[in-house]
């Protein structure tokens, strides 16, 4: 039976952890949120888009349970936006209600203003910038939480991806519009008030990964889960957290309910020439796969044996 050692991090409380290796035969990859890129009008720099919130059960081998993960993805979402975390989801002359409350434009009055954001690894000067922050995060991290247990967290570009997934470099990164599991996609209506495709934008995203990565459990924020931080500065940058991820799946959603239009169109033509000629439209409209294609992802990997 093999010892335990103790486990001691700044970032979660020690615990006991066992001595036997554990291995990540597959690894793990969180997606961004899709959104279109928008720049802040008062910096003119676009703002870092947030981490879906997933966790892999494959990590419990590691003493890693889903709080810890989840806790670990707030955090980095949060350090991505450094001092513009009010500016997370600021879209300029827009409104939109989504899941009990309103879309940070109405919380964002104070554009420009600095936020100094304290994370559970320890606080980092209030001047630094949402790069040095994420960087600084995820050494911290990495030397901290996943080091010590043979793993380690980086995020990858979508060509690093592919090649580390052993895929073609022109591989889509999104389950194509032909694929028939993309239907049952809400309106626009029924998406602001909470119903959402059964295959949300991160899923079709994982599924096109076609078993490469671990298996993944999207987690997704309740509506108000933001209201349990105590400091105000870390609450708001929660809230626009959380409006970001909400404005993107109407975005998306909307956006791919017309796509899936054409496409039904298009297989109901009566030849073969018409219907390629609709797919083709329908697969230059799909604005999702594209953003897909060009996305970041979160990567959790065993650290390779040098």
């Amino acid at each position: 039976m093999p010892t335990s050692i103790q486990v001691e991090s700044r970032l979660f409380p020690a615990r006991v952890a066992s001595e036997t290796k554990a291995q990540l035969d597959k690894p793990f990859a969180i997606p961004r949120v899709l959104q279109p890129p928008r720049r802040f009008f008062s910096t003119g720099t676009t703002w870092g888009k947030p981490f879906v919130r997933a966790y892999s059960p494959t990590l419990e081998a590691y003493g890693i349970t889903e709080k810890e993960m989840l806790d670990f993805i707030d955090e980095l979402n949060i350090k991505k936006r450094g001092n513009l975390a009010w500016n997370y989801v600021t879209i300029v002359g827009t409104t939109v209600k989504v899941a009990g409350h309103a879309d940070p434009t109405q919380i964002t009055k104070a554009v420009g203003h600095i936020i100094n954001v304290a994370g559970k690894l320890g606080a980092l000067s209030s001047a630094c910038g949402p790069k040095a922050n994420k960087v600084a995060y995820l050494r911290k991290a990495n030397r901290e939480l996943f080091g010590p247990k043979g793993l380690r967290v980086r995020i990858v570009t979508a060509m690093e991806l592919r090649e580390r997934l052993g895929m073609p470099q022109n591989a889509n990164l999104a389950l194509p519009i032909e694929d028939q599991r993309m239907t049952s996609v809400p309106t626009r209506a029924e998406i602001v008030q909470g119903k959402r495709a059964e295959i949300p934008m991160s899923q079709r995203q994982i599924s096109a990964l076609d078993g490469r990565v671990a298996e993944t459990k999207l987690v997704l924020e309740t509506a108000d889960g933001w209201r349990s931080e105590t400091n105000h500065r870390r609450k708001w940058a929660r809230k626009g957290i959380s409006n970001f991820h909400s404005s993107s799946e109407i975005s998306t959603g909307t956006q791919r309910n017309k796509v899936i239009q054409l496409r039904d169109r298009a297989l109901a033509q009566p030849t073969e020439t018409e219907k390629q000629k609709g797919l083709n439209a329908a697969r230059r409209a799909d604005s999702e796969l594209t953003m897909a294609n060009r996305n970041r992802w979160l990567l959790i990997e065993e650290v390779p044996l040098v």
